[in-house]
């Protein structure tokens, strides 16, 4: 029992050492300085707003101080995060597309998160359409 306790406390250490990357401050997708719940399909942190309206989309999301993470959860938000998912979600992003909408533009969002995630117009995918997978490598877990 104790040995389970402690092995909790270590996941719940590393999803908030995640939290705290420079990268992963603010919310992925309106740059708003909240980053307290995470998009599991994407392993991604982003602020309350964004987070509702990703559940309108069916998209699974945790909070960080108030849900319980699985191992592969954790280690899928620590070889993720918001600088890897850019690098997939935005690599086709273009400024005159129109601007990323600001954190209380919530209409203005809710039509963002819309093109960047179901049409999936900013994004780099594969030739299939598809988008690759991330490889679930952690290197708090190689040894875990």
């Amino acid at each position: 029992m104790a040995q389970t306790k402690k092995m909790e406390e270590k996941w719940q250490r590393i999803l908030k050492e995640c939290q705290k990357k420079p990268e992963n401050k603010s919310c992925f997708d309106c740059m708003g300085r909240g980053n307290q719940y995470v998009v599991l399909n994407f392993n991604t942190f982003v602020c309350t707003a964004c987070s509702g309206i990703h559940r309108e989309m069916q998209h699974k999301i945790k909070s960080v101080g108030m849900s319980t993470f699985t191992t592969d959860e954790i280690k899928a938000v620590d070889a993720g995060g918001n600088d890897k998912a850019q690098k997939m979600w935005m690599a086709k992003y273009d400024a005159r597309d129109g601007a990323v909408p600001a954190e209380g533009e919530v209409e203005k969002l809710r039509a963002f998160l819309k093109r960047k995630y179901q049409e999936k117009r900013c994004g780099k995918h594969t030739g299939s359409g598809r988008f690759p997978k991330i490889a679930h490598r952690s290197k708090h877990f190689e040894s875990a």
